[in-house]
């Protein structure tokens, strides 16, 4: 978190300088966009740092999203974005639920960037799917190289089909996102909650 807040008052410039032409929050949303057809439907923006997120999601037509971050800087950066209803800072903790919002709260979240090395991880999933309503839209990526090689990701893709084959949701896509980040192929699943 402290590497974030150091870095937050020119992330934006760091991001495009060393990623230029980043593009996969807003490849992300259009994913996302498929399956949540309700413009207007409550989104957590997961881990929303300085608001790529948003502007993905803005961009697609959704105007009603919320976002939660550890780092105070970051959280900075969203706000002069002027797109969330709301913006928290709190630490995503494995196995615990969030503080900042109570169960069954959201329509749906995305997670374009957090689920990776040092970040959240498979044991951060059962909190964050609390806070979604019956049919809310989760949407998860990650760069594919995670999934083999991140601890804190064991059981990742295994978690979704687990829910799944317990009926708790609905695997609605689950496939190799190619170019997810410069050059480097990612990993997307979106699901419902039953």
């Amino acid at each position: 978190i402290a590497a974030y807040d150091k870095c937050s008052g020119n992330y934006d410039d760091i991001i495009d300088e060393v990623f230029p032409g980043y593009q996969h929050p807003y490849k992300i949303a259009e994913y996302y966009a498929k399956y949540q057809k309700n413009k207007d439907a409550k989104i957590l923006d997961i881990c929303c740092g300085s608001g790529w997120g948003g502007l993905g999601l803005k961009k697609v037509g959704f105007n009603n999203f919320y976002g939660v971050d550890g780092s105070e800087g970051m959280l900075e950066k969203a706000k002069e974005k002027n797109i969330y209803k709301e913006l928290h800072k709190e630490f995503i903790y494995p196995d615990k639920p969030l503080q900042c919002y109570p169960a069954n709260t959201f329509d749906g979240a995305i997670g374009s960037g957090c689920f990776r090395r040092n970040h959240l991880g498979t044991a951060n999933l059962p909190g964050l799917f609390d806070l979604l309503k019956s049919e809310a839209v989760f949407c998860g990526a990650c760069m594919g190289e995670c999934l083999t090689d991140c601890s804190n990701m064991d059981g990742f893709r295994e978690w979704f089909h687990e829910q799944a084959k317990q009926g708790k949701i609905e695997i609605l896509l689950d496939e190799k996102l190619p170019n997810y980040m410069d050059k480097i192929d990612g990993w997307i699943i979106i699901c419902k909650k039953n």
